[in-house]
């Protein structure tokens, strides 16, 4: 661990139970200076609660952040890697104590880098398999995507009454492309091609 003490300390916690850990921790290593920032989470969410940490990193009153476990601050290597890069743009240095890291060392850096690459594949991966489920649904028959909620039936009742599609976007507070597009798809239906509506 590089000399800490310098610059602005915090100890950022969820539980006093990280609290003293952290406080122990400073202790044998002779800082004596910090803030204490605690945030108990009220509930399982999948994002921390920053509050007032966030806005100390964001004005740039910390220098250097203190956690009991990664745990802390990220749910997913995906958020933990935007935390640790979050930081590091801004010239904050980030130790965690269960897991024994310190980006400002050769070790802290080099698992940034390991990181960085285990979020890239880990991005691909969940890309990868969602493009096989969309392929392996649609070939079951199953339609994919958000659910239709135009209403097409009264699109198509007013289009037979010969009204514009900028009447009919007008009456059922739709817009003209939407009228457009069950236009379209109603004539292909039909056998119908260009021909206006």
């Amino acid at each position: 661990m590089k000399n800490c003490n310098q610059g602005v300390v915090v100890l950022y916690a969820h539980d006093n139970a990280q609290v003293s850990k952290l406080k122990h921790f400073c202790g044998r290593n002779n800082i004596d200076k910090f803030e204490i920032l605690l945030e108990e989470n009220k509930a399982e969410s999948s994002a921390p609660s920053w509050g007032k940490f966030r806005d100390m990193v964001e004005v740039k009153k910390v220098d250097r952040v203190f956690v009991y476990s990664f745990s802390s601050v990220a749910k997913s290597s995906m958020q933990l890697l935007e935390v640790l890069e979050g930081l590091e743009a801004r010239g904050v240095s980030f130790v965690s104590l269960l897991e024994k890291f310190d980006s400002q060392i050769p070790t802290g850096k080099g698992f940034l880098g390991n990181l960085k690459t285990l979020v890239r594949f880990e991005k691909e991966v969940i890309s990868d398999r969602t493009k096989k489920a969309v392929q392996a649904a649609r070939a079951k028959g199953k339609r994919v995507g958000r659910k239709r909620t135009r209403p097409s039936s009264l699109i198509r009742s007013f289009l037979v009454k010969g009204l514009s599609h900028r009447e009919i976007s007008l009456i059922l507070d739709v817009s003209v492309g939407t009228v457009g597009l069950e236009s379209r798809e109603w004539k292909k239906e039909r056998g119908i091609s260009n021909v206006s509506a």
